[in-house]
Order: C-alpha cells, then structure tokens, then sequence
C-alpha cells in the first residue's frame, strides 16, 4: 500500500498512543496495542519510530561444566559437559507488526529457529 504517494510500499504507521502494554498483559496472540497505530493518510509519511515497540525478549541459559584428569605423566584429558539452552525455555519471533492487515497484527505465530530446544553434548579430549 502506497500511501504517502512515493511509489513505494511499506513505511511507518502514524503512532496514536504507546502501544507497549503492560509485561501482565502481553500474549502470544496480543502482544501490543494495535488500536495505538493508524494508517497514515495519503501524501503522508508516518510518525512511528522504528523499534518503537518492545519485543518478547531473549532468555537462553548456557552451561558447561569441565573436568581436567592427568592419566599418565604425558597424558592429559579432558571432559566436558555443554547443555544450550538449559531451561528449555521458547525463543519467540517479533509480533507481525503491519497494521495493514488485519487479524494478525500483534501475534506472535513462530519461534527463532536458530535457537532451538535444549541440546547436551558430552566431550572428551585426550592430549599426548
């Protein structure tokens, strides 16, 4: 949609209200206030700043645990215990954030795919 005449597509909305609402009121289907943004009229550009919204956030907890063990006067070794994402908590993706369309502005519908689920590894290095 074209509205500020440009031929292109895309901007900034016009920003009515703050749109952030409250960490207690936040979901994964209405995460901020859509009624806060307008489609800004035509020949206009909107007032929105960018990154003006708050996103769900990052909490990924990594561990590693190691232990060093000399086996013989020349042979040293190592484990290693690595855990990524140790809570197993779910990474979120931003909300869809274009006010044009309707019904799924402000949800959340996918997770970050390079942050998957919790993996463990186990490593053992032998130096001689």
């Amino acid at each position: 949609m074209d509205t500020s005449n440009t031929n292109t597509v895309g901007g900034l909305p016009d920003r009515i209200a703050n749109g952030n609402l409250p960490s207690g009121q936040r979901t994964l289907e209405h995460w901020f206030d859509a009624s806060a943004f307008a489609v800004p009229t035509p020949g206009h550009y909107g007032n929105a700043s960018p990154y003006s919204l708050e996103g769900p956030g990052l909490y990924v907890h990594n561990l590693t645990v190691s232990k060093n063990f000399k086996v013989r006067e020349r042979i040293n070794t190592t484990f290693m215990a690595v855990a990524q994402n140790v809570l197993n908590h779910p990474t979120f993706a931003p909300p869809a954030a274009n006010i044009s369309s309707t019904g799924t502005v402000g949800v959340i519908t996918s997770t970050k795919g390079y942050l998957g689920a919790r993996t463990i590894e186990l490593r053992l290095r032998v130096q001689f």
